[in-house]
């Protein structure tokens, strides 16, 4: 059922981005009607553009370490509901961003629903989130993703954070990107498991047999949460 609810909200989510499509679009074409007499106006009143927006994401992240926690509170909620309304996948990888520095149980959250984006952006710019936060949730939930997410570019983006946690439990969540047939794949997990490890065993398989080694089948399960792919 948490499957298919997921699903259905994605749904809902596609509807509403293409319905603001189709609005744009149909603005765009009263918009190339020639006007006699005058110009366009560049602005448009009451309407704050993408770029104006992306600006302030990226001011409240530089102010957010001099934060007070009242302060990170309300931004933090205000950023959820923005979240929630935005159709454009771009501005939501931003307020997700913004949100990983605003570490309130609001922003928590919301980065674990926000895995779940159908926006492949979107969930990369969550890898980067946890990979800050770099806590136990954070490798559990990075090396789900990393072993269920259906785009190449957001697992490859679950590895690298991975890495960043500088957590050393994440060496096992890193175990299945070892075993992927992707030499990419393989290649950033190798980079991720030297970061969070410190050492530098060369071969795939010299790092299997040190991950086989190190860690023992009763500590597996509690590594790494399995989840069921998602369906996008």
């Amino acid at each position: 059922m948490a499957r298919m609810l997921t699903v259905a909200q994605r749904a809902v989510r596609v509807l509403c981005g293409l319905g603001f499509v189709v609005v744009m679009t149909g603005c765009a074409s009263l918009s190339s009607v020639p006007l006699v007499g005058r110009e366009a106006p560049e602005i448009v009143p009451g309407v704050v553009a993408p770029s104006e927006r992306i600006a302030e994401l990226r001011r409240l992240r530089d102010e957010a370490s001099s934060a007070s926690p009242e302060e990170k509170q309300r931004v933090a909620a205000e950023l959820a509901g923005q979240l929630a309304e935005e159709p454009d996948g771009s501005l939501r990888a931003e307020i997700v961003r913004t949100l990983a520095v605003y570490p309130t149980d609001v922003a928590m959250r919301i980065l674990r629903h926000a895995i779940e984006d159908a926006d492949v952006q979107v969930r990369i710019a969550v890898c980067e989130a946890w990979a800050q936060i770099g806590d136990a949730e954070a490798v559990r939930l990075l090396g789900a993703t990393l072993d269920g997410d259906p785009d190449v570019d957001v697992r490859l983006a679950a590895a690298k954070a991975l890495g960043r946690t500088g957590n050393p439990d994440a060496a096992l969540a890193l175990a299945p990107a070892l075993a992927d047939s992707d030499p990419a794949m393989q290649y950033r997990a190798t980079l991720s498991l030297r970061r969070v490890t410190g050492k530098d065993f060369g071969t795939i398989a010299a790092w299997q047999q040190h991950l086989n080694r190190t860690y023992t089948p009763e500590s597996r399960p509690h590594a790494v949460a399995e989840r069921p792919r998602a369906a996008f």
